[in-house]
C-alpha cells in the first residue's frame, strides 16, 4: 500500500490490522480510519499533500508514524485526528491549510532524534496538541505557534517555533525554546518537573490569570523580555535566573513571589505602565559582574519585599529601588 492514492470516503470505514506504508492518504467528511491495537500505519513521504484529513468524522486510533523528507498533513477544522502520532525520519510540515488556519490534534506526539515537525509557512498557522509532547528532535515554524493543551511536554532537544501553553501541564526536559515569542496563556497552570532554559528573541509573556510554578527548579531566561501581565503569578521555591540582556516587565497587580538571581549580563526590572511601580515578592540576588538597572528615568521604582543580596551591581537613571525588607 505505497506509492497508491488511497482515498477513504464518507460513510465508508477502514480498519488497519497489519502494520503498512502508504503516501497520498485522504479521509473524506464522514470516513473514519481505524488502526487496531499494537498495529503502526506509517506515512512516507510522496507527491504533494501527503495526508489530507477532512471534517466531520475522521478520527484514527493507535500509532501513526510519518517518515520522508517532505510529509505534508492537511488536518482540516472539524476533522478528529485521535492517535498517537510519531514523526520518525525527516520532515513533517503538519497545518490546516484552510481558514482558520488552525490544525488540532487529540492524543500524544513524538518527534525522534534527527526529525521534524513543522507547524506551518506563516504567522497565520497554529498547531494544538490535546495529548503530550515528547521532542527528541525539532519542532519548527515560520512564525507559526505550536500550542500545547495537554497535561505535558518533555522537550529533550530544540523548539524553534512560536510557542503557547494553554492548560494544566508539566515541563521537563533538558532541551532549548527560541522561538520569537512564548506565553503562558489565561488558562495555564505550568509546573516545572526539571530546570528549564528559555531563549526568546522578543518576549516570553504569562497572561492574567496564567501561573508559572517552579515547584523547586531553576528557570532561566537568557534574552528577550519577560512581562507579567496583571493578575499573573511565578510561585514556589526554586529560582528565577536571567542571564545576558534581559528586561522585566514586572506589571502592577502581577505576583513574582520566587526567589530572584541576576545571573549574568544586565537585566532593566520595571513596571512599563503607570505608576511605574514594579514589586518582587521572593528573595532578590545579584551574582558579582551582574547588573539589575530599575529604569531610565525618576518615575520609576523597583520594590523588594525579600532579602536582597547584592554582589554586583543596582543601579538606574534616577530611578528609586525601596527595600521593603529588614535585610540588604
Amino acid at each position: 500500500m505505497q506509492a497508491v492514492e488511497i482515498t477513504v470516503r464518507s460513510p465508508d470505514s477502514v480498519t488497519v490490522t497489519v502494520n503498512v506504508n502508504a503516501d497520498q492518504l485522504t479521509v473524506n467528511g464522514g470516513g473514519l480510519l481505524y488502526i487496531i491495537t499494537g498495529v503502526t500505519f506509517t506515512l512516507k513521504d510522496g507527491v504533494s499533500t501527503d495526508f489530507y484529513w477532512q471534517a466531520v468524522r475522521s478520527k484514527v486510533g493507535n500509532i501513526f508514524e510519518l517518515q520522508g523528507l517532505g510529509v505534508n498533513m492537511n488536518i482540516r477544522g472539524g476533522s478528529f485526528f485521535n492517535v498517537n502520532m510519531k514523526v520518525n525520519t525527516g520532515v513533517t510540515t503538519c497545518a490546516d491549510q484552510s481558514a482558520p488556519y488552525v490544525a488540532k490534534l487529540y492524543n500524544n506526539i513524538t518527534v525522534d532524534p534527527g526529525a521534524s515537525l513543522h507547524t506551518g509557512v506563516s504567522s497565520s498557522f497554529d498547531l494544538d496538541i490535546y495529548g503530550s509532547i515528547v521532542n527528541n528532535g525539532t519542532i519548527s515554524g515560520a512564525n507559526s505557534e505550536l500550542v500545547l493543551r495537554g497535561p505535558a511536554l518533555t522537550n529533550n532537544s530544540s523548539i524553534t517555533s512560536n510557542f503557547r501553553l494553554d492548560s494544566v501541564s508539566n515541563i521537563t526536559g533538558a532541551g532549548t525554546f527560541t522561538g520569537t515569542t512564548i506565553i503562558i496563556d489565561s488558562n495555564a497552570y505550568i509546573t516545572l518537573l526539571s530546570n528549564i532554559t528559555i531563549s526568546p528573541s522578543s518576549s516570553f509573556t504569562i497572561n492574567t490569570n496564567g501561573i508559572l510554578d517552579l515547584n523547586s527548579f531553576t528557570f532561566t531566561i537568557t534574552s528577550g523580555t519577560f512581562v507579567a501581565s496583571a493578575g499573573s503569578s511565578v510561585l514556589n521555591s526554586g529560582i528565577f535566573r536571567t542571564q545576558g540582556t534581559v528586561s522585566m516587565n514586572i506589571r502592577g497587580g502581577s505576583i513574582f513571589q520566587t526567589p530572584l538571581q541576576i545571573n549574568t549580563g544586565t537585566t532593566t526590572l520595571i513596571d512599563q505602565n503607570s505608576p511605574y511601580i514594579a514589586r518582587i515578592y521572593g528573595s532578590l540576588t545579584i551574582d558579582n559582574g551582574a547588573t539589575l538597572f530599575c529604569g531610565a528615568s525618576l518615575s520609576f521604582s523597583l520594590e523588594a519585599f525579600g532579602a536582597v543580596v547584592n554582589n554586583g551591581t543596582i543601579s538606574g537613571t534616577n530611578s528609586d529601588f525601596v527595600l521593603k525588607d529588614q535585610v540588604l
